[in-house]
Order: C-alpha cells, then sequence, then structure tokens
C-alpha cells in the first residue's frame, strides 16, 4: 500500500500559506526594557543644567545623566513602588551602589521635597501586593519610551 510521490496530495497547506504564529516576547525582556527604560526617563528628568547635567539627590555631585543610576528610595524590589516617579531620582554611582543608596541621606532629601506624608506613603506601599499584567508593562513601556 505505499503511494508513490506524484499520486499523494497533500492534506495540508504548504509552509508558505500556514500563518507563523507572532512569538511573544517574555514578561522577563519587556520588565527589563521597561526598567531601562524608566531608568532613563528619570535620569533625564533630573538632568536640569542645560539638559544634560543631574546633581545627585543625596549628596548633591553633578554629573552627566548618562553618569549617574536612577535611585530607589523604597528598594525596586517591590513592584508598588517601582515605577512610581516619587520614589525615583538621579544619584550618582558612588552613593547608589556603595554607599547602599545612602539611605539617611535620601530619606532626609525625601522629607524636604515630597514632605513626610508621601514618605510613609511609599513606605506603606511596599507591603502592597502588586501583580502587573503583561498589558501593564506595555502601557507602562509606551509612556517611559
Amino acid at each position: 500500500r505505499h503511494r508513490s510521490r506524484e499520486n499523494h496530495q497533500r492534506t495540508t497547506p504548504t509552509s508558505d500559506v500556514r500563518m507563523k504564529r507572532k512569538r511573544l516576547r517574555s514578561l522577563k525582556a519587556i520588565r527589563r526594557q521597561l526598567d531601562q527604560a524608566f531608568s532613563r526617563f528619570i535620569r533625564q528628568r533630573d538632568a536640569v543644567r542645560e539638559g544634560d547635567y543631574a546633581s545627585c539627590f543625596t549628596c548633591g555631585q553633578v554629573k552627566h545623566w548618562t553618569a549617574g543610576h536612577a535611585g530607589h528610595f523604597v528598594q525596586r524590589q517591590y513592584l508598588a513602588t517601582r515605577f512610581d516617579e516619587r520614589n525615583c531620582h538621579f544619584q550618582c554611582i558612588f552613593c547608589n551602589l556603595y554607599r547602599h543608596g545612602a539611605l539617611a541621606e535620601y530619606t532626609i532629601a525625601m522629607q524636604q521635597k515630597y514632605g513626610p506624608e508621601v514618605v510613609d506613603e511609599l513606605l506603606q506601599a511596599k507591603h502592597r501586593t502588586v501583580k502587573l499584567t503583561r498589558s501593564d508593562y506595555e502601557a507602562l513601556l509606551a509612556k517611559y519610551s
């Protein structure tokens, strides 16, 4: 019962007719891209001197916006405050990495800029459980890109 190839008709569409499913980017890839876009947004937002230089939120040192970090008051691990613009400011690399965010100075600067109510609100918000969906991440990415 062997059929020859010439007589066999295909029952499935050929590969050029078959529709290819669009592969979605992983949430991890979208989150990474969003982190980069948000960091760039924060650092450029805080760059006030001729649009290129920003002063560190904790020590005041002036650096080019590309030579610093977007330092978080409440750590990035807490999703409820990770993309809150009030929670993130330009920091020099020394304060953000080697001084672990310079939390004492950061707290004082936050209270001076926003008041103790906002500081308390951010500190309480980190205890909220937040689950962002793919569409949430994509909307944030569109906002900060």
